[in-house]
């Protein structure tokens, strides 16, 4: 796929292209065959699905780009809010001698999802952890959820 395919008029699929923002640290213990080596995945086949013209709903599949990269290349070329994003945020918490994102930094993307996101519903799922999770519902509050097997969500 070439970075984008429009299917609708309020249909898109893409790679996210914005790399303004760190991508999640447990990235660094993902890899990819290269010839007869293993490097690091650089990520550059996850694609997100956006629906939607001026209320986007966008999903972010395991999010290994990073969400504030993920937002911004999905509004990058078009007008509108998003109404909600949905997937993996690839934020897992630190244990077992693994440091991932420090609180700090768990908190300041908190504040910036908040502030530049102020009405975007964030429904994350098996690669957020707990930790993770319950920081940024301290500062995002009803703004943030999780899904499971059955979750509904209405768009």
């Amino acid at each position: 796929m070439d970075e984008k395919a429009q299917f609708e008029e309020d249909i898109a699929v893409f790679i996210p292209q914005i790399k303004n923002h760190p991508m999640p640290k447990a990235n660094r213990l993902l890899f990819k065959n290269i010839g007869d080596e293993l490097v690091n995945d650089d990520f550059d086949h996850e694609v997100i699905i956006t629906f939607g013209k001026e209320r986007k709903f966008v999903f972010t599949g395991c999010g290994h780009s990073g969400l504030l990269n993920i937002l911004e290349s999905a509004t990058a070329e078009q007008d509108g809010q998003i109404s909600a994003v949905m997937g993996g945020f690839h934020l897992l918490d630190s244990q077992n001698g693994m440091q991932y994102e420090t609180e700090e930094e768990i908190k300041k993307l908190g504040q910036t999802l908040k502030s530049r996101f102020p009405e975007t519903l964030f429904v994350t799922g098996h690669c957020t952890g707990d930790t993770t999770f319950n920081q940024l519902k301290n500062i995002l509050g009803e703004q943030i959820t999780q899904f499971y097997v059955g979750y509904e969500l209405e768009i």
